[in-house]
């Protein structure tokens, strides 16, 4: 009896060696897992935040560029020539960005134990090379501006700007900032994935910790319950979304420890989760952004529309009345008898005289037309403004004659050179001449006045008719507006 108790007991014992060696073994094993596992997921945090600054950095990047090539068009393309603005300490701050982009993909190469990858590395060369080329042609633009040719400096601008920066590197950022935001969303699906892991080996580990511990250390339960019930509820509530909750144990064993690493990981779910609505936001600007071109470009088709609508307005209005005249001097020299030949050449004149305003007329709305849909050639060239105002006065000397008018004119002395097109000034200037001598007394006296400034000059036409009353000037520039007085 006493030998098959003591073989038992011994049976036992030994079954019991074995569970607990296997446990201790498997808890090893648990606890080998959740180091490994945690490392991965470091290294896949760490990853995801170099993905999320490469993400940032581009988006400064696109802002940066935007920014420094939208004021280059308003001070090359509108203005003149003149940058405005701090040039070269946007050019550095872009170069820059650009080294810090790259840096941080050798940086992520370096976490993976890998080489930097070469399509990264060419993108970053991709965009130095075209920012270079831009930002060389600007300063080139920059010269031809100061040596006074405006023109060949627009034209480099408009060339740099269409091909390096609107079609290559606006293209290479744009695609640049879908890859990383589609990395970056690849990187905190996988830090969720190792943190799960981490979690599923956590608890594996203090669950077999717990059952050694019950075997060896009763007197240890409560300590291994209360630290296994803090650590289920942790969890529970970081499942549930409450990042805001703290795991705290006292002490400094394994348990307050992984309570620690709980902790630091609902932090940095914390901070993604901050990342990632910073994205969203981004996006949801962007949206917007393209929503308001959107509505700017159909508005702008719509004013094209008007523009077509107004223009055939204009026909009819400009039409009607030389058209109206030359049926009634055709009907007179139709009833004049034959002996009344003065009366019938009279007409023919008249007829003559209303189809060459008509002409005018049309010729006029077409240049209108062609001006409205952004057709309009002028062909610029260098003219005289001071020859030009003298040959206007000369072409409009049969017009002050038959009216009565006085025209004067203060021109300085010598030439004055400017970009412009001789007929289309002469034009002008008959226009605002014609005007005065339409809606002024008889005997009305116009002056024509040219000013010399720093960097222009000032034509001025006046007269001593009666004026413009001050409840017609905001509106004598629209169509077929004629005031009261």
């Amino acid at each position: 009896h006493f030998k098959w108790h003591d073989l038992r007991m011994s049976w036992v014992s030994s079954n019991i060696a074995v569970f607990l060696g296997a446990m201790w073994a498997i808890c090893i094993v648990c606890v080998a897992l959740l180091v490994w596992s945690v490392d991965r997921a470091y290294d896949r945090q760490r990853l995801s935040d170099l993905s999320n600054n490469r993400l940032t950095d581009y988006y400064e990047l696109n802002v940066l560029v935007v920014r420094t090539f939208k004021f280059v068009r308003r001070d090359m393309l509108n203005g003149d020539g003149t940058l405005d603005f701090e040039f070269d300490v946007a050019e550095k701050k872009i170069v820059d960005l650009l080294s810090d982009i790259e840096a941080k993909v050798v940086s992520e190469s370096a976490i993976q134990q890998t080489e930097p990858s070469a399509a990264e590395l060419g993108t970053v060369s991709l965009l130095r090379s075209e920012l270079n080329t831009a930002f060389t042609e600007v300063r080139l633009a920059a010269e031809e501006f100061a040596n006074g040719r405006p023109t060949d400096a627009r034209n480099r601008v408009t060339e740099a700007l269409e091909m390096h920066v609107d079609k290559v590197i606006a293209e290479v950022i744009d695609n640049k900032l879908a890859l990383e935001r589609e990395q970056f969303t690849q990187f905190t699906k996988s830090v969720r994935r190792e943190q799960l892991i981490s979690v599923y080996f956590g608890v594996a580990a203090g669950v077999i910790a717990l059952m050694i511990t019950g075997f060896a250390f009763w007197s240890l339960a409560g300590r291994v319950n209360n630290s296994l019930k803090a650590l289920s509820i942790g969890a529970e509530k970081f499942g549930k979304n409450q990042l805001d909750h703290r795991i705290e144990l006292a002490g400094g064993d394994e348990f307050t420890q992984l309570a620690t690493r709980f902790n630091e990981m609902a932090d940095e779910l914390r901070s993604n989760q901050a990342a990632l609505h910073d994205v969203q936001t981004e996006l949801e600007n962007r949206v917007e952004e393209r929503t308001h071109e959107l509505a700017e470009a159909n508005a702008k088709l719509e004013e094209r529309d008007e523009m077509r609508r107004q223009f055939f307005a204009d026909i009819g209005h400009e039409m009607r009345t030389p058209v109206t005249a030359i049926r009634g001097h055709a009907e007179v020299a139709l009833r004049a008898k034959e002996d009344q030949l003065e009366a019938r050449s009279d007409a023919l004149h008249r007829i003559i005289s209303l189809s060459k305003q008509m002409s005018d007329d049309v010729s006029s709305l077409f240049l209108i037309a062609r001006e409205q849909a952004g057709v309009l050639d002028l062909r610029l060239e260098t003219v005289d403004l001071v020859q030009v105002i003298i040959d206007a006065a000369a072409n409009l000397e049969a017009l002050l004659q038959r009216e009565g008018a006085i025209l004067r004119t203060d021109l300085p002395d010598g030439p004055i050179w400017i970009e412009g097109v001789a007929a289309r000034l002469q034009q002008l200037i008959g226009i605002l001449v014609s005007n005065a001598i339409a809606h002024s007394q008889d005997g009305v006296e116009i002056d024509l006045d040219l000013k010399r400034t720093n960097r222009s000059v000032i034509l001025e036409v006046s007269d001593n008719g009666p004026g413009i009353p001050h409840a017609d000037r905001l509106r004598v520039f629209q169509r077929y507006y004629r005031g009261q007085h």
